[in-house]
């Protein structure tokens, strides 16, 4: 795992698992994943400060079993016992509840799919992700999307990520177009991205098409044509290009537009 593991503190509240029935009205069944912020974002709380929260506030009257922030997991009630999470009784009784960082950093994704991906294989089976607000009146789960979530956590549990971070997640956009219009590379013939597309037939393409193809062969690539490039989701947002259901009109722009050379281009 590409995250510390922490299992050496308690929750103050919790239902043991053979009192779960006897309390909620429901067996101690895991049949979801409850996705949860721990506050809203200004507020600036940290990882150790909700540990703290629910581990040793003497006015605490809730819990969570895992909570989650890049690189650390906090297990603070075994998945035996119902956390106090959820304002619902069956989701108090069926559910494992996840304390994510409502900053939602790249790395805090990261780390909560991964940690749902080792849940599924703990339990051996996919169980479905549900939001704080599905069971409770409630701004919770915030910027947290099961749908999202689910989608990342089964590159892992497919074994399709890697641990590692990529910077280009991390860029701002003043460092993306830095790499784009300004860094010259070596590998690159000492040229720009943008003057490599440019070159290749600088009466051709228009600054826009150049844009969109430096795009496509960098980050999308060509289905069928031409693979992914290194760059990742931070210069989509940069460019402004919109891929979802992209990916015919993108092969039939190319196999119209671009010329023999470009099948070879690098990437």
């Amino acid at each position: 795992m590409a995250y510390k593991y922490v299992t050496n503190r308690d929750a103050k509240n919790f239902t043991p698992g053979y009192l779960v029935q006897a309390t909620f009205g429901y067996p101690r069944v895991i049949s979801n994943i409850t996705l949860h912020w721990w506050g809203k974002p200004e507020w600036g709380q940290t990882w150790e400060q909700v540990m703290e929260f629910f581990c040793g506030s003497p006015t605490v009257g809730t819990s969570a079993h895992e909570v989650i922030s890049e690189g650390i997991v906090g297990c603070i009630v075994d998945h035996s016992a119902a956390a106090w999470a959820n304002g619902n009784a069956k989701g108090n009784a069926q559910s494992i509840t996840l304390e994510c960082n409502p900053r939602m950093s790249e790395g805090d994704m990261n780390t909560v799919a991964e940690r749902i991906a080792d849940i599924w294989r703990e339990q051996g089976r996919i169980i479905p992700l549900t939001e704080h607000r599905d069971w409770f009146s409630t701004e919770c789960s915030g910027v947290w999307r099961k749908g999202e979530m689910t989608r990342r956590a089964m590159q892992y549990y497919n074994g399709g990520v890697s641990s590692q971070k990529d910077w280009f997640n991390m860029a701002t956009k003043q460092e993306l177009e830095e790499v784009v219009f300004n860094t010259r590379r070596p590998e690159w013939g000492n040229r720009t991205l943008s003057e490599i597309v440019r070159e290749v037939d600088q009466n051709t393409w228009a600054g826009v098409r150049m844009t969109k193809v430096l795009f496509n062969q960098f980050r999308i690539g060509i289905p069928h044509r031409m693979k992914d490039g290194s760059l990742s989701s931070g210069l989509r947002k940069l460019l402004g290009y919109d891929e979802s259901s992209q990916a015919d009109a993108r092969k039939a722009e190319f196999d119209k537009d671009a010329q023999t050379m470009y099948r070879e281009f690098p990437n």
